[in-house]
């Protein structure tokens, strides 16, 4: 059932509601039933509600397209899947795992700042003024992001192994917004008679999923050391905080007036609480070829390719409704939804030797670019009575109109060596990053254009440690609609922080 549907179904029980009410008052009432279509159109989508329990709220408030962890991956704009090669790499391209060379520990923490400015365009009516509210709503949240151990062994000398355990947050439900709505409408008949909406909405979702991952790379043959495979098999639960949950409420107040009379049509007082836990296990494959000397005498080129493959999750969802302040008893219904599949491709090139020998400090310079597809036509929610329905729309797979998105990520990154010089190499090398990106978000018939720039940098202690930091900026300019009416879009700011610790410790492999 579409948010459409619904208002049109809550419209017909406010006019049972006003017979049964305003039996001596005809002529007003004809009055109500002649503008109450109006006053309807005033409600916000999402006060609006049925008696039933309403299909899963899948709205995701970070990128809903697949991405990795790490501040390092952050900084050069997430262009990650070739120049993966540290505990992060599980998250990015499993088959990069292989460049460890000793046992690895990595924690990952990330603060986000997001503001989304909405706006509504209510429709013009004749002797009417309809309004809500166009304001920014804003939500802040710290959370660990990413953490895991990497330990790399070989077996009969000639194969190099490593298999890690991770955990990932890897999308975020978060969002804090409060809607004060008016409506104004003038009887066509008699101009002295208005009636009139003012109304409150409050709305809470907070949330994630998160993935336990087992990771493995290989080279698997050892007359070509340059390429390798991998795969991390992800297992998602509720235990691991695959689990989001909505809070709404809702206050108005109907009534009409004259110039002799006022008429308290309906008061409502409505709240639902809803929360969702999400089950399911899925695998991704990469594979990674890093070939040294290539144009030129110390250059070095990686080629990277990620697979990861459809699953169906399986969601439990409780719903509880009170209106006037009586609560209902706590509905359960089971849904499954089925994520789609996504794939990338990535190219890192570090520039030769020859390039660093007059300039001072600077040692490595790597530029990388990725490319990665979502297929969200696939993205489909069957609710509890078997329906399919696309959670980007709420409508039937073959009206949504959804299509696949393609990523753009690119980046650089400079390495420092303080005391290089001829005979003498520092045990700390620093690094600056800098990276931009292209991040399509689907909608209905299209996608909606989100961008974003990055910057970061590092300190490495060979042998020792690794700390990295990032700030990401990612934005959009009116899009949506999130809110299926009044010509609903929003701008979006978000400002995202990481900050990775990398600890090597064991004997080099």
């Amino acid at each position: 059932m579409t948010s459409t549907t619904k208002c049109s179904i809550v419209c017909q029980k406010q006019i049972v509601i006003l017979k049964v009410q305003t039996n001596c008052w005809e002529r007003k009432v004809k009055i109500v039933f002649s503008i109450l279509p109006a006053a309807c159109l005033i409600i916000i989508w999402a006060t609006i509600s049925s008696a039933q329990t309403d299909p899963a709220d899948i709205q995701f408030t970070s990128s809903p397209n697949p991405v990795g962890s790490g501040a390092r991956a952050l900084g050069v704009g997430g262009a990650f899947i070739a120049l993966a090669d540290d505990a992060t790499a599980a998250s990015w391209n499993p088959g990069a795992l292989v460049q460890l060379g000793s046992y690895e520990m990595s924690l990952v923490i990330n603060g986000i700042h997001r503001i989304e400015e909405n706006r509504f365009d209510p429709p013009e009516l004749d002797g009417s003024t309809l309004s809500i509210g166009n304001d920014k709503e804003s939500v802040s949240l710290e959370d660990i992001n990413y953490a895991s151990i990497a330990i790399p062994f070989n077996v009969a000398k000639y194969y190099h192994m490593v298999v890690s355990l991770n955990y990932q947050h890897l999308y975020d439900f978060s969002r804090d917004w409060d809607f004060p709505g008016t409506g104004r409408i003038v009887n066509p008949n008699d101009s002295d008679e208005v009636l009139s909406l003012a109304q409150y909405v409050e709305y809470r979702q907070k949330g994630a999923l998160s993935a336990l991952g087992l990771a493995y790379a290989i080279q698997p043959c050892p007359r070509f050391p340059e390429f390798s495979v991998g795969f991390t098999l992800n297992l998602w639960h509720e235990k691991m905080n695959s689990k989001w949950e909505e809070n709404l409420r809702y206050v108005g107040l109907l009534k009409m007036t004259g110039p002799d009379f006022e008429f308290p049509i309906k008061s409502v007082r409505y709240e639902k609480r809803d929360k969702y836990s999400f089950n399911g296990f899925n695998a991704n494959i990469g594979m990674l070829w890093d070939k040294n000397d290539v144009f030129k005498d110390g250059d070095q080129i990686k080629a990277g390719a990620v697979f990861k493959f459809p699953f169906r999750a399986h969601i439990t969802h409780e719903s509880i409704t009170a209106d006037d302040g009586y609560e209902g008893p706590k509905e359960t219904t089971k849904e499954k939804l089925d994520m789609p599949m996504s794939y990338g491709l990535g190219l890192a090139y570090r520039f030769p030797d020859d390039w660093f020998k007059n300039r001072r400090y600077l040692s490595d310079v790597w530029i990388s670019a990725d490319l990665y597809r979502t297929h969200w036509e696939d993205f489909i929610l069957i609710d509890s009575d078997g329906y399919e329905i696309s959670p980007v729309t709420y409508e039937s797979p073959r009206e949504s109109g959804v299509d696949t998105t393609l990523q753009f990520r690119s980046g650089v990154e400079f390495r420092f060596d303080p005391k290089k010089t001829e005979y003498i190499v520092s045990d700390y090398i620093l690094s600056l990053r800098a990276g931009m990106f292209y991040d399509p978000a689907p909608v209905k018939g299209g996608h909606d254009d989100y961008y974003g720039i990055s910057l970061g940098g590092g300190v490495v202690r060979k042998e020792g440690w690794a700390f990295d930091i990032a700030y990401q900026f990612r934005y959009a300019n009116n899009v949506g609609p999130i809110i299926p009416i009044y010509g609903h879009s929003e701008d979006v700011r978000e400002h995202t922080v990481y900050a990775s610790m990398i600890f090597y410790f064991g004997r080099p492999y």
